[in-house]
């Protein structure tokens, strides 16, 4: 992922100011999503380009998921808005507590989603969200095996490329 920071303290952490904060947490983590993030507009582009067939018809899915909620946040927003992709309806599923994927208190949530959330960020919730895994268990990544069993969340979305292709500029 990329820090998490209001974006007047990424203004000022950027232009060196010298009201800027002190920067704290992982420092090997870009600054921002417009600097270093692996995911980016023009590899957005490329997975739509991908995911199309010979006739340029939609013909794949793209699963996005992130254990930070506001990193999930950004990328389906530049992914629908800037990419061309639409949002696949998925099943919410059973957040009973049966589930082995319980519904977390504020207490047990990150630190990041909390920081998130007092920002008044946009929530990994609802429609188009998925706190379920999507694919089999064998295909879960390490992150997710480890949000699994420390009782993290995982936030994911499934995402199609738009059945006529938005001009985009990458």
């Amino acid at each position: 992922p990329f820090r998490l920071s209001s974006a007047i303290e990424a203004e000022q952490w950027q232009n060196k100011t010298k009201d800027a904060p002190e920067r704290r947490g992982n420092s090997q983590l870009p600054s921002t999503a417009d600097n270093g993030f692996m995911v980016t507009k023009n590899l957005l582009q490329l997975a739509n380009e991908a995911l199309r067939n010979e006739n340029n018809q939609p013909d794949g899915r793209l699963l996005l998921q992130s254990n930070c909620e506001d990193v999930a946040v950004w990328m389906k927003r530049m992914a629908c808005t800037e990419c061309s992709f639409d949002v696949v309806s998925i099943p919410s599923g059973d957040d009973s507590e049966s589930s082995s994927f319980p519904v977390l208190s504020s207490e047990q949530l990150p630190k990041r989603t909390l920081d998130w959330i007092a920002m008044g960020g946009q929530r990994a919730k609802g429609e188009g969200w998925s706190n379920k895994p999507l694919l089999p268990r064998r295909g879960a990544t390490e992150t997710e095996v480890a949000c699994i069993l420390n009782g993290t969340p995982v936030h994911r979305c499934l995402l199609s490329p738009s059945q006529t292709p938005r001009e985009t500029k990458c």
